[in-house]
């Protein structure tokens, strides 16, 4: 009888075969822990919309890969409890014991990170900000000279406006033939 290493298809499989599977199945809980903590790390120091569903998709579609091929090829193409418990017992003790310090460490190197990027984005940052100075300006010099403009018009229109109302007070008729001009 001939037995793929790990499989525990035939009735035949040894103890030491299934204490084997057992401590794989373990490593891999282990693993899944481990990569459900660098993508916790990502969305917590990564504040974007869509980040989430991404990194949720990220982070089922290679732990399901990794289940099934899992169990075809440790369990015999069959889930068994003692492998479930296997992963389960794995994550539980990376939860437990090496959580803490690889948050701390992920963490850390997140915040490092996220230091250079922003000593990297500076000059990018600055000249976004002096374009903003700019546009500012430009808008408020734009809206000041149209205002000048106007002021130097008014006693212009002010002088014809009184002259309009003089002619029609003696009845002239003169006003009748003058264009209007659109003011603002």
């Amino acid at each position: 009888m001939v037995s793929s290493p790990g499989c525990w298809a035939e009735m035949g499989a040894s103890v030491a075969q299934q204490a084997a599977s057992l401590g794989w199945a373990v490593l891999l809980g282990v693993a899944v822990g481990l990569l459900y903590d660098v993508l916790r790390i990502l969305r917590v120091r990564l504040k974007l919309r869509l980040l989430g569903a991404a990194l949720d998709f990220l982070f089922w579609l290679p732990v399901t890969a990794a289940f099934f091929l899992f169990a075809l090829i440790m369990g015999g193409g069959e889930v068994r409890i003692t492998l479930l418990a296997g992963h389960f017992a794995g994550a539980v003790l990376y939860f437990r014991l090496l959580s803490p310090p690889v948050l701390r460490l992920g963490y850390a190197l997140a915040d490092l990170g996220g230091l250079f990027w922003r000593i990297a984005t500076a000059p990018v940052r600055a000249l976004g900000w002096c374009c903003k100075k700019i546009k500012k300006f430009l808008k408020n010099s734009f809206l000041y000279r149209r205002k000048w403009f106007r002021i130097r018009l008014l006693p212009e229109e002010m002088k014809d406006e009184r002259q309009t109302r003089a002619a029609r007070y003696r009845g002239d008729s003169n006003h009748a033939d003058k264009t209007s001009r659109a003011s603002d």
